[in-house]
């Protein structure tokens, strides 16, 4: 175990994994490690998504579905959580 940490623990300071490896790695490198920059989209439409249920009329219940995937971490991987919804 690196000093820093058992000095961080010692001082009873809660720090997460990621900020503790990487301020060590400041004190150890001696160099200071940048945040990534986030992007952000200033214009939305530029993405050219089309709102294909804008203007459409449902005549029954079972005539608009969502649909999504996303995954979730756990423990040391992941699975994926596929979602499909009735709108109406």
């Amino acid at each position: 175990m690196a000093r820093l940490e058992l000095r961080i623990r010692d001082l009873e300071i809660l720090v997460g994994r990621l900020n503790l490896e990487n301020e060590m790695l400041k004190k150890i490198r001696n160099f200071d490690i940048k945040k990534k920059r986030q992007f952000i989209y200033s214009n939305l439409s530029r993405l050219g998504y089309l709102n294909l249920i804008e203007d459409s009329i449902q005549h029954r219940t079972d005539q608009l579905w969502h649909a999504d995937i996303t995954y979730i971490r756990i423990l040391n991987s992941f699975v994926y959580l596929a979602v499909l919804f009735q709108v109406n």
